[in-house]
């Protein structure tokens, strides 16, 4: 081969390679536009992780029953839970077991399974998948393999049914989840149990740090990220601000005549309007669009029809005497989150239920095509 031959040939070689490098940074940066990064924000039980299992009912792998099956020690747990939470308004309501038995056997079950937060366990944990397998959390408290067979009596007891209907008086009030396993609590004792779709979504499990899930839409690689938020924890926030696509921020309707569990002089929607307006200003967010999901509808209108007002939280609130108005209670919240937000935050509301199957496969939906596009249009500017 001659010289120019050669040369030729060192000349095509090159160009192939460039080619080929070309076409590759072409596909990775591909790749990278239909990556889609979301960090799910709100206070503590607003219904974030409720959130995260629908995404994957709906686009995951939906919970095979062998997992369903390990999963029924959280809702032991969030049962044993719910006694402990009535027993203890009892006290209040000067209300007692009228079997005596049941008393000794509460007694023993307070031995074996004391009511334990984990937020106490780890105050300050970072990884939350970590934190839940640690054996510093099982030996706080041992995970029941089944429910204590003292259980059922006490839950038979007339003193205990008796409580239990008055729970609208409790001073220390059971959470959505116990409700829920106390009033299906016969069959969710049965030695064969096999937990529902359905009771997963009511599983009450405070997320502790942070932790990440991923799961894919059409060509697009989601990625979201779960941290807790509970007060203590929210200082961790903005070290996930960078990168992010879309925010999606939960709000519990509910709250509005509620404290948080970690500061009872602080209203949940009023903390929720404080941190909505943080997080909507900070530096790090400004080209970030916002998903605000009021959530927790069915609770918010079960109280209205019970004769509550959000006049509790927003006495300024203009009703009709008399008259029940949810359209315009809910659409004067909403506006109260868009009026902490810069005017020109683009804001996509819903109101939600995050425990209904249904309803909330229509709004991922929509929700989901709504962050393909605004992904899609942030590429497009790069």
């Amino acid at each position: 081969m001659t010289e120019k031959a050669a040369g030729k040939e060192i000349t095509k070689s090159a160009t192939a390679r460039s080619r080929h490098i070309d076409h590759q940074i072409d596909h990775d940066r591909d790749e990278k536009h239909r990556e889609v990064q979301l960090l799910i924000l709100g206070g503590g039980g607003s219904g974030k992780s409720t959130f995260i299992k629908q995404l994957r009912i709906h686009h995951g792998d939906g919970y095979p029953v062998e997992e369903r099956k390990r999963m029924k020690y959280d809702v032991y747990e969030n049962a044993i839970d719910a006694f402990h939470r009535v027993v203890k308004n009892m006290k209040e309501l000067s209300i007692t077991l009228e079997i005596v038995d049941n008393s000794k056997k509460y007694e023993t079950l307070c031995e074996t399974y004391p009511m334990q937060e984990i937020l106490c366990v780890f105050p300050n944990v970072e990884n939350g998948n970590s934190a839940l397998r640690s054996p510093q959390l099982s030996r706080s408290r041992p995970q029941p393999s089944e429910i204590p067979a003292q259980l059922l009596s006490i839950w038979e007891d007339a003193g205990f049914q008796r409580a239990f209907n008055l729970r609208e008086k409790f001073c220390d009030p059971l959470t959505e989840a116990e409700i829920y396993f106390l009033e299906h609590f016969i069959r969710v004792s049965n030695k064969h149990y096999i937990p529902t779709v359905q009771d997963l979504l009511h599983v009450r499990k405070p997320t502790v740090g942070v932790q990440e899930h991923s799961f894919r839409v059409q060509e697009f690689l989601f990625r979201v990220i779960d941290v807790a938020g509970q007060k203590s924890q929210r200082k961790k926030w903005m070290h996930f601000f960078d990168g992010v696509t879309a925010v999606i921020f939960f709000v519990a309707l509910s709250g509005f005549n509620e404290q948080l569990e970690e500061d009872s002089t602080m209203n949940k929607l009023h903390d929720s309007l404080e941190i909505f307006e943080e997080v909507t200003r900070n530096k790090f967010l400004l080209i970030a669009d916002f998903i605000l999901f009021l959530n927790k509808q069915d609770l918010f209108l079960q109280k209205l029809e019970n004769g509550l007002s959000i006049r509790t939280a927003f006495p300024e609130f203009k009703e009709k005497s008399g008259a029940v108005n949810p359209d315009a209670s809910i659409k004067y919240i909403r506006n109260k989150f868009f009026a902490t937000a810069p005017q020109n935050k683009m804001i996509y509301p819903h109101v939600s239920c995050a425990i209904d199957i249904d309803l909330m496969k229509v709004i991922i939906d929509d929700v989901l095509q709504i962050i393909m596009e605004i992904n899609l249009k942030k590429a497009a500017l790069i």
